[in-house]
């Protein structure tokens, strides 16, 4: 991040978006990444192969990125 704000202040875009835009970019990537230890170790302890995990929590993470555009749609 301290990178992001020089670099949004230079593209003429607001502080808060770009902090806004890293935070839901960051969350939503860890709902399903495999690289993401939570999930990994949750899976790991419940027994659920991660492709099930996937089909399953594939509709919600649509919905919270197609909500994660408007949210950045509106703030822009």
């Amino acid at each position: 991040m301290p990178l992001m704000g020089p670099m949004s202040d230079f593209a003429g875009v607001n502080r808060d978006i770009v902090v806004t835009a890293y935070q839901l970019g960051s969350g939503w990537i860890n709902l399903f990444a495999p690289t993401a230890a939570t999930v990994v170790a949750g899976l790991a302890i419940a027994n659920v192969p991660y492709g099930r995990f996937f089909k399953w929590v594939m509709p919600y993470i649509v919905v919270v990125f197609a909500s994660s555009c408007a949210i950045l749609y509106i703030a822009a």
